[in-house]
């Protein structure tokens, strides 16, 4: 059984070769684009600006964001039924979060756990679907926020973005159909890799269905407390670069409408779509586009940049957690 999903899986990570590759070209050519758009104004000066005045800041606010990441997590584990020890889901985390920028970087989050604590299939599954909520909380959060504020003069944005979500929840309700008339994973004539395949859709589907209680108002919290903080630096970088006088509606827009089309449209990166959406909405708000790609890429340097130093010091702190140890270990400590 256990060879069959290793197969399977194996089978699928060839498949998603030639998806990385595009979507790291993609992501490439949406950065050098914005760098390119950024080069037509004071590039140096506005980094050196946002940098100099709010450098400091965010490595503070990195520490509650990144808390407010894992926590997110660690309650989406437990809702879906995956109980973990702490300091190995932090870990995981840690490893998901650090390379997140890459392409499905941030499912390494969900195999180091599985490693870590031995995940039978079930759990696997469970996880994914755990670190999927990740990006529905964001996509939920974000998509309430983007419709109460909105956009000035791009009413169209609304309609949009409910299209989008629209089309991802007929495709879940579709696949979901077709999974429980077709039951591809009881037909013993179905070949082995289609019945795993269905197994794991259905296993995936029920934990998914454990997403939508009443108790998913924690992790959507931590979720929207964690945007807030991003939102915080957005309206700090504005200031640094002499744009400070639009409002936090637009730091608000600018975290809340990219956080939503990176996790509704599909391109597995965070990478250059970030930037050139932030770009639009600051355009909205009338940032020349000069100005508006600087803000961007101050916004992913001083993002990126702290994350990285604190989850690296995690990563340093933690170091023992990713010791699997023995089985009895597990169960003394768990």
């Amino acid at each position: 059984m256990e060879g069959r999903i290793r197969r399977s899986i194996r089978w699928a990570a060839r498949g998603a070769n030639l998806r990385v590759v595009v979507a790291s070209l993609v992501a490439l050519a949406l950065f050098g684009y914005v760098v390119d758009v950024a080069s037509h104004g004071d590039l140096a000066g506005g980094l050196g600006a946002a940098i100099g005045r709010v450098g400091w800041v965010t490595m503070l606010l990195a520490v509650p964001y990144f808390t407010l990441r894992a926590l997110t997590w660690h309650l989406l584990l437990e809702q879906v039924g995956v109980i973990a020890r702490l300091r190995q889901t932090v870990a995981a985390f840690s490893a998901g979060e650090l390379t997140k920028t890459l392409p499905g970087g941030a499912y390494l989050e969900t195999y180091v756990l599985a490693r870590l604590e031995r995940l039978t299939e079930e759990g696997i599954v469970n996880a994914v679907v755990a670190t999927t909520g990740l990006d529905v909380m964001v996509g939920t959060v974000s998509f309430l926020t983007a419709m109460a504020v909105g956009l000035p003069g791009r009413d169209w944005f609304r309609w949009l973005f409910v299209a989008v979500a629209a089309a991802w929840i007929a495709l879940f309700a579709l696949v979901w159909v077709v999974i429980r008339r077709w039951r591809p994973h009881e037909r013993p004539a179905s070949p082995g890799w289609v019945r795993t395949v269905g197994r794991v859709l259905v296993e995936a589907a029920y934990a998914a269905a454990r997403l939508v209680r009443p108790t998913v108002i924690r992790p959507l919290a931590a979720t929207a407390a964690s945007l807030l903080v991003y939102a915080a630096v957005v309206w700090l970088i504005l200031d640094a670069v002499g744009i400070g006088d639009i409002g936090p509606e637009a730091a608000i827009g600018v975290v809340t409408i990219t956080s939503l089309a990176n996790a509704l449209l599909p391109i597995p990166t965070e990478l250059g779509l970030t930037e050139i959406t932030g770009v639009g909405v600051l355009g909205a708000y009338g940032v020349a586009a000069p100005e508006a790609a600087i803000v961007m890429l101050a916004y992913r340097v001083l993002t990126t940049g702290p994350l990285t130093l604190v989850i690296l010091a995690v990563i340093a702190v933690l170091r023992g957690a990713y010791d699997p140890g023995t089985s009895e270990e597990r169960a003394g400590l768990s």
